[in-house]
């Protein structure tokens, strides 16, 4: 469910509590359907934090709280163990790989620990366009696309001194953790496709 959450930055033309309001309603859908929910979350962590810390204690007593992904997250470092309490995740991308975002990556424990390319929005920083030149588009952009994901794993591997591949069978793992798993979408899909053809 989503991309939903909070924004407070002036560009956000819906009040706080409007957001808030949607969002408590996403999050009744996800916990309903047994679906994860993906944040957005700009300047409004607090905020973020003590919704879901509220909704988990009186809105999910007879369901769990849905697994929860912290998009692009870029949070204070004193806000992570607090969002893992309550089970969230934590998605980082490669725009930009700083060193605040290499040193909020260390503290995330590795079992919370997502990637993404944040594609098409954004693009991957410079060393991370560095080390994904052969995936340049036909014209020769450099547009933002998820066969960047690689190269933004080997850049955070080893900005957080880990092997690469151990890096990403962990966010593989964790990912399918969250969402399920990705090859049993493609078998329904197929089942379905087979069984429509034998009608």
């Amino acid at each position: 469910v989503g991309e939903t959450g909070l924004d407070k930055t002036r560009r956000a033309q819906v009040k706080l509590e409007a957001q808030k309001a949607v969002l408590l309603h996403h999050l009744r859908i996800a916990r309903d359907l047994q679906r994860p929910v993906t944040l957005h979350c700009v300047r409004a962590y607090g905020s973020l934090h003590d919704l879901l810390a509220q909704f988990e204690l009186e809105e999910c007593r007879d369901m769990p709280m849905p697994a929860c992904v912290l998009h692009s997250y870029r949070g204070p470092p004193d806000f992570v163990p607090r969002f893992a309490r309550l089970g969230c995740y934590f998605s980082f991308c490669g725009t930009p790989l700083d060193a605040s975002q290499v040193d909020l990556m260390k503290q995330v424990p590795l079992e919370r620990l997502l990637l993404e390319t944040d594609s098409p929005d954004g693009g991957p920083a410079d060393h991370v366009r560095a080390s994904a030149l052969h995936l340049q588009a036909d014209d020769g952009a450099q547009t933002n696309r998820p066969a960047f994901l690689r190269a933004i794993c080997r850049t955070a591997a080893m900005a957080i001194g880990m092997d690469e591949l151990s890096l990403a069978d962990t966010t593989r793992s964790n990912a399918e953790r969250v969402f399920g798993d990705p090859g049993r979408a493609v078998k329904c899909i197929d089942h379905h496709i087979n069984a429509h053809h034998t009608m």
